[in-house]
């Protein structure tokens, strides 16, 4: 090992891992914030012009999976879950037992497995 790689390791080693904020990952209902395209407030699932635009978002942007808030009523999660359906795109519910549906204010999220390139989006800065 040349001097060159030593150092590098060392600031490697020194510099510690890299984190994500706990805090940030709830929000997103254990999304990491950079890999959410949109989201949906509970206050907001039940708008029929919110639910068209998510789905408008998911044609222009194919590849994304759903995640539902299990504390969404069940007529809104069905609706949710009939937009993955038709887009053919992969959902899943998080749990109402866990804290992050618990805790949380968001109710549908779209995201990718990867970094998105633009900021997250309520989607009522986008209707």
């Amino acid at each position: 090992m040349n001097s060159r790689d030593i150092n590098e390791y060392l600031q490697k080693e020194f510099s510690g891992k890299n984190t994500f904020k706990q805090d940030q990952n709830k929000q997103y209902l254990g999304i990491l914030a950079e890999r959410v395209k949109v989201f949906i407030t509970k206050q907001q699932a039940n708008n029929k012009d919110y639910q068209l635009t998510l789905n408008t978002i998911i044609q222009n942007n194919p590849g994304g999976q759903i995640k539902i808030n299990a504390n969404l009523d069940m007529k809104l999660r069905l609706t949710y879950m009939k937009i993955a359906q038709k887009n053919n795109i992969p959902f899943t519910i998080i749990d109402h037992e866990s804290e992050l549906a618990n805790s949380n204010q968001i109710s549908v999220i779209y995201h990718f497995n990867e970094i998105v390139t633009q900021s997250i989006q309520d989607i009522s800065n986008l209707t």
